[in-house]
């Protein structure tokens, strides 16, 4: 199992990444803010369980691979000097993507918190909330079709990988004591303590 995504860079380009599974949190359990980095921050997101193997995936047949979805957090290091000089070293990969965009190659444990997962219809039909946002699928960065196209281009998606995409929001800045929340309709499918 992987977890791929894709966020906004914050330059106003699509950042795609590749998370292992140590990097998964599951809904319940505490995120503990890691001491490499002096700030870190939480985007929306949501979370596709894919059910079927897939490479290359044309957006008319996207829907085919995935059923369930959950609301989520992509916790990335704030932009900073020195993460900067990380993450824009160049890769064989990154090579090969589109001048558009960038490949995101740092991740760490526990940095995809991922809620409770529900049929994908109901999601798409409900209001969400994050926190005190109220959001919509309509706000993604990119509609799940077009996020599996681009994503399958690079790497084979298998069954059980989570992708996860972002919401067009501004992140949340992590402090000590809060708590991260998603409600899907009148339902908490998310809940983290941040400590």
């Amino acid at each position: 199992m992987k977890i791929l995504g894709i966020a906004n860079n914050g330059e106003g380009r699509p950042s795609l990444y590749l998370k292992p599974d140590s990097s998964l949190l599951v809904n319940r359990k505490p995120f503990f803010i890691p001491d490499f980095a002096q700030c870190f921050q939480a985007n929306p997101c949501l979370v596709l369980r894919i059910n079927r193997l897939g490479k290359n995936i044309a957006p008319r047949f996207a829907n085919r691979y995935f059923s369930e979805a959950a609301l989520g957090y992509n916790i990335s290091v704030a932009h900073s000097p020195q993460i900067s000089s990380i993450t824009k070293k160049h890769t064989v990969a990154e090579s090969t993507l589109p001048a558009d965009s960038t490949l995101s190659t740092f991740a760490f444990d526990y940095s995809a918190i991922v809620g409770e997962f529900q049929e994908f219809a109901d999601i798409a039909n409900s209001p969400l909330t994050f926190m005190d946002r109220n959001l919509c699928l309509d706000e993604l960065l990119y509609e799940p079709s077009r996020t599996l196209e681009f994503l399958s281009r690079y790497v084979t998606i298998r069954m059980g990988d989570m992708v996860c995409i972002d919401f067009a929001t501004k992140p949340l800045t992590l402090v000590p004591e809060l708590v991260l929340t998603a409600h899907i309709a009148d339902s908490q499918t998310l809940l983290c303590r941040v400590k």
